[in-house]
């Protein structure tokens, strides 16, 4: 949450900056439309890949602890467990390509109406910003996934030690 409030407020930093001098007003759209705009899009794709890995990760470790109630092999569960950090990485991959056409497209935008550098600097720390949540997002996704993963192969663990005992 503090990064997007962080984010939001590079954002809308430029445009109060821009906004403040009547005298940079335009007909066309304005740095400031082009960063709200950017905003925008940015705070969809990050909640847009948070939810989505979210439900990859909470689908991976109800996976995971299936397959370790039904016996599945140490293998068996390394591998599902790996396929749902891959899911998350994947949608990663997604995000940071939407991020890249955004900004993209913003930093056409102002190059095209000649806004001054400040802004497409806000661009590229929104970017960077967007592209943190989505890394923080996908880390603790992968924490949680290696958890379930180390907790079936530790109660596998513990079942066979008491049965050899």
């Amino acid at each position: 949450m503090r990064m997007m409030s962080t984010l939001l407020c590079a954002l809308v930093s430029g445009a109060v900056l821009f906004l403040a001098n009547p005298a940079l007003a335009q007909t066309a759209p304005t740095p400031g439309d082009v960063l709200g705009a950017t905003s925008d899009a940015m705070l969809q794709i990050t909640s847009d890949a948070a939810e989505a890995q979210r439900g990859a990760t909470g689908a991976t470790v109800r996976r995971v602890e299936a397959l370790d109630e039904a016996g599945a092999s140490d293998e068996t569960l390394r591998s599902a467990a790996r396929r749902g950090a891959e899911r998350l990485t994947d949608i990663a991959g997604v995000a940071r390509e939407r991020l890249d056409g955004v900004t993209s497209r913003a930093l056409g935008a102002l190059e095209a109406i000649k806004a001054p550098a400040v802004f497409a600097e806000a661009v590229r720390r929104a970017r960077g910003l967007a592209l943190e949540r989505v890394q923080r997002t996908t880390q603790t996704g992968a924490r949680i996934i290696l958890d379930a993963l180390s907790t079936a192969l530790s109660g596998e663990s513990e079942e066979t030690g008491a049965g050899a005992a």
